[in-house]
């Protein structure tokens, strides 16, 4: 473990201080920010007038940046009109701008305890599943532990595993099974000095290689490593499940958990892991109604949100992984996209087979994120930053090709994919009103429903066929979805008593698509 320091941690008698950096991505115009990523609790500001501090804005992720006059913001806060210093908030007196994305960088103090989070997501396992003491309550119950984390707990257990945490202080195994979803190919601040947990696009440690199970050489020059290479050399490697939607593909890093990180050829999981693809599907489950604006970041789209629900692949996931441990069965098949076969292919590629489907807002490729070589400092290798990262180059990322409808042809499809009433997707622009014309959103998809008729479709000059051309009826096409849901049962990627929650979802979708 690196980073490891006692709250208010002492040098030469002094709070040990050191350098963060925050992003903000405004999506509306406004003076006041709070310093923090989504939830993460702002780390203060040790002064104020901090000559040092500095404010950047750039276009686009990985773009330059202009460094903005310190007299043209200040450590304060709006309240009632009147403008106080604070040291949890950032003023700029011109306001943010829409679509543009922000860095401040400044000085904090008393480095907090990082790292032990691992640690207790360790210990606890490990305590639940061997203390036979009267403190445990469920002392002798438990047969096997699994260890599931969505997003940022999804890329904390890749940091744990990575970090070769898996057997306790005694050489026990903690964890008999993992399930990081939707985590993409990153890991991220769990164990760094002045750590932020909930950063998620900003270039910091969690975007750096090794992105994949098998030990792969790094093509810039950052060694031979992976990401289970330390855990193998301890013991204790569980059975692994990595589970992801198009949208981690979308945001650069996906595709690195299974090509080699020079982009040239497919890594065959490790023999502990599974990877899977739930294709055309976004970040978070989709639902109806379809919704234009993120509950969580207040972000608004062009387009309707992707309402596929892919919670019945998941589950069949988790079911799969504990028949894995506890019975040897093995599971099914990987799903994601391969180069070799051409299911895996270029971002750009699939943005310009969208070009031919009327009433798209598409992507800038040139705006899409990537995933780059970092240089945080001389002490990156202990933990400690030095912002902003010095961006080199570029690692190739893919996501899936799709079929003439727009969806997707790597990964597992669902019934309403494989069966479509419209183009799903797992990438989603900005609304213009919100700036950054031709970005992505972080983590959104789009629901783009075919016309309902002939008539309708030639009108809008639209390739698609229409909901009439495809199906006689209703009922003709839930009986298609059926069909396509028992498939899927009989391949194991989904359990035989999600078959009717799939058929009535679809059929909700297509009271929606007809309506």
């Amino acid at each position: 473990m690196m980073g490891l320091e006692a709250p208010e941690a002492l040098r030469d008698g002094r709070p040990i201080r050191g350098e963060v950096m925050v992003e903000i991505y405004p999506n509306v115009p406004e003076r006041t920010r709070l310093l923090a990523n989504r939830q993460h609790r702002p780390y203060r500001v040790a002064d104020l007038n901090d000559p040092t501090a500095r404010l950047l804005v750039r276009d686009k992720p990985d773009g330059p940046s202009e460094t903005l006059p310190r007299t043209a913001w200040r450590f304060a806060r709006e309240v009632d009109g009147k403008v106080l210093p604070s040291d949890e908030h950032i003023y700029l007196e011109a306001g943010f701008e829409p679509g543009r994305i922000y860095s401040v960088i400044y000085t904090t103090e008393g480095a907090p305890v990082v790292g032990t989070g691992l640690l207790a997501f360790r210990d606890i396992a490990s305590f639940l599943r061997y203390d036979q003491g009267v403190n445990n309550p469920l002392a002798g119950a438990i047969d096997r532990v699994y260890g599931f984390g969505i997003s940022q707990t999804g890329r904390m257990i890749r940091h744990f595993i990575s970090l070769g945490l898996n057997l306790d202080e005694q050489g026990r195994m903690a964890f008999d099974g993992l399930n990081p979803h939707v985590a993409g190919a990153r890991r991220g601040e769990f164990n760094h000095r002045f750590a932020q947990p909930s950063v998620q696009p900003t270039p910091s440690f969690g975007h750096r290689f090794p992105f994949a199970d098998r030990e792969t050489t790094d093509p810039f020059d950052a060694g031979t490593d992976g990401l289970l290479s330390r855990q193998r050399s301890r013991g204790g490697t569980p059975k692994i499940f990595y589970t992801n939607s198009a949208a981690e593909y979308w945001r650069g890093d996906g595709s690195l958990l299974h090509t080699d990180p020079a982009g040239r050829y497919d890594l065959e999981p490790e023999p502990e892991s599974r990877i899977y693809l739930f294709a055309s599907t976004q970040h978070g489950p989709g639902s109806l109604p379809p919704a234009r604006l993120s509950p969580d970041e207040g972000d608004r789209g062009a387009h309707d949100f992707n309402v596929m629900a892919y919670q019945p692949l998941l589950r069949a996931a988790l079911f799969n992984l504990d028949r894995w441990v506890s019975e040897g069965v093995e599971p099914p098949s990987s799903r994601f996209p391969r180069l070799a076969d051409g299911t895996a292919v270029k971002n750009s590629d699939v943005i310009d087979a969208f070009r031919a489907f009327p009433g798209l807002t598409l992507p800038d490729p040139a705006l899409l994120p990537k995933i780059r070589t970092l240089d945080l400092g001389p002490e990156q290798e202990q933990g400690i930053g030095r912002y902003p990262a010095v961006l080199g180059e570029a690692y190739p990322a893919y996501v899936s090709n799709v079929d003439a409808d727009g969806n997707e042809t790597g990964g597992i499809p669902l019934p309403g994919i494989s069966v479509p009433l419209g183009t799903f997707t797992g990438w989603n622009t900005r609304a213009p009103e919100t700036g950054g014309v031709g970005q992505i959103m972080k983590m959104q998809g789009i629901t783009h429903f075919f016309a309902r008729t002939r008539a309708e479709r030639e009108a809008i000059g639209d390739p698609r066929p229409s909901l009439e051309e495809r199906y006689p009826s209703r009922d003709a096409y839930l009986a298609q979805v059926r069909a396509a849901a028992e498939a899927l049962v009989e391949q194991r990627y989904v359990l035989a008593e999600d078959v009717d929650v799939l058929v009535e979802e679809a059929g909700e979708r297509w009271d929606l698509a007809m309506g």
